[in-house]
């Protein structure tokens, strides 16, 4: 089961956000606090991307290195935590305008999108558990895996690169553009003003 969540996470989530958006009403509040949430989102997301050097949404398992630097430093998955931060800014903007039904539309959303990383994150710590050994068990013990610490986890190995971050993030920048464009539509045709 967790392979195959590994390997359709980008489908499973993206189906939730399709969803989310066709029936999305999305209220000025809600779209200016859920920006909020998916900005800080993509900012964690291009952090722990300078920090990988590598593609991040391959349907295999691959860690040539282990990163514990930058964010790697405070979590275990800051890419996840970032996808998290998106999703509830999608879900959180889009179901601004629903009334009573928006809190559970939103809820369920990140429910499903929590599932899915909490479904996979055991499947990735075993591999990397067999790929670095006794390195990783230190790192898993003292890095939490989605909430960061604010200390990090000394002598971090890794190096950032933006360029890499954004080489490796346009599919997520035009995912985001069509999202919030698709919201923004929709709340110029309830004639809300932002």
């Amino acid at each position: 089961m967790r392979e195959f969540v590994f390997r359709w996470r980008g489908v499973l989530a993206s189906v939730t956000a399709v969803l989310v958006l066709y029936y999305s009403r999305p209220s000025p509040i809600g779209l200016m606090l859920g920006a909020s949430l998916a900005l800080a989102g993509e900012l964690l997301r291009l952090w722990a991307l300078g920090y990988t050097g590598l593609p991040t949404r391959r349907q295999y398992l691959d860690a040539p290195r282990l990163i514990t630097a930058g964010p790697y430093a405070h979590l275990r998955n800051p890419l996840y935590l970032g996808n998290l931060l998106n999703g509830a800014g999608v879900a959180l903007a889009a179901t601004g305008g629903m009334g009573s039904v928006g809190p559970w539309v939103f809820l369920a959303a990140i429910g499903i999108h929590t599932g899915i990383y909490t479904t996979i994150i055991p499947l990735e710590e075993g591999f990397l558990r067999k790929q670095f050994g006794e390195i990783y068990e230190q790192y898993y013990r003292s890095v939490p895996a989605l909430l960061p610490r604010l200390t990090g986890w000394p002598g971090g190995e890794g190096t950032f690169c933006l360029k890499t971050a954004l080489y490796f993030e346009w599919s997520t920048f035009a995912w985001l553009a069509v999202a919030w464009s698709i919201l923004l539509w929709k709340l110029r045709l309830t004639g809300a003003m932002l």
